[in-house]
């Protein structure tokens, strides 16, 4: 087998990269992560900005200066994302695009103080959690925190998503019964089964779809094989965090007593 490449040490005698800074600095490992995440972490003279590299102890391991992390934690950003917003096609968003598409005029109004100076200082990379299609509107994650983000990593495959989905024209009984029986259809993805998605109406032109290890598109694809003619379409909640409380555009940070 082939060794992986430094620091990705697959030696039994390898280290976490954030256990060695950690030891290196006599710091938390969390506040090891922040500093890895961040870019400041070199190993054998090349950045490394993940937490869960492993490194041998003859490598060498330098952290550079980090003054944007002396201000807190990694922060999570929970966006209500308009329709017909594009997404970066990069899992990391750069500052310019994050400040143009979150202004601090769009922050909740009871967040406004504690949102300040998310986008607006230099600070650990951001990643883009769960994306949805530009055509769709709702609850876009982003996150700077390695916990976080290797927590939705993992439960890629179960993390459930709500759904929304309102039709312009409303339906007599029959048709309704039969839009729900196709919208639990099974699917398949890249070869792969999805999820049966679960499905019920809300009001005479609103159903609510649950999906569990969904993919992009994946509501407004089930919509349109079940023949339904969508006005909108939202995704109002992934995993336990929800839409709530925002308006579209808006967006806030995530509390630290929330949890996926």
């Amino acid at each position: 087998m082939t060794e992986p490449p430094a620091p990705f040490s697959s030696s039994p005698d390898a280290v976490r990269l954030a256990k060695r800074v950690a030891a290196d600095l006599a710091c938390s490992r969390a506040e090891a992560e922040r500093l890895i995440v961040s870019g400041v972490v070199q190993v054998d003279g090349a950045v490394v900005d993940q937490p869960q590299a492993r490194v041998l102890a003859g490598q060498s391991v330098r952290v550079g200066d980090a003054p944007a992390l002396a201000s807190g934690d990694p922060l999570s950003v929970l966006w209500f994302k308009p329709a017909g917003v594009a997404l970066p096609a990069a899992r990391a968003p750069g500052l310019a695009w994050l400040r143009a598409a979150l202004p601090q005029a769009c922050v909740a109004p009871a967040q406004a103080a504690r949102s300040a100076p998310v986008f607006h200082a230099l600070g650990p990379r951001w990643e883009l959690l769960a994306p949805v299609h530009p055509a769709d509107s709702g609850l876009v994650l982003l996150s700077q925190h390695p916990t976080l983000l290797r927590h939705v990593a993992e439960r890629a495959a179960v993390l459930e998503e709500e759904w929304l989905l309102d039709i312009a024209v409303a339906l007599d009984a029959t048709h309704k019964a039969q839009a729900i029986h196709s919208l639990q259809e099974p699917l398949s993805h890249d070869g792969r089964s999805l999820a049966v998605a679960r499905a019920s109406w809300q009001s005479d032109t609103r159903i609510r779809l649950a999906i569990k290890g969904g993919v992009a598109g994946q509501a407004a694809f089930l919509a349109q094989r079940a023949g339904l003619t969508v006005a909108a379409l939202r995704r109002q909640r992934l995993g336990r965090l929800s839409l709530s409380g925002l308006q579209s555009g808006q967006w806030r940070t995530l509390l630290p007593t929330e949890r996926m």
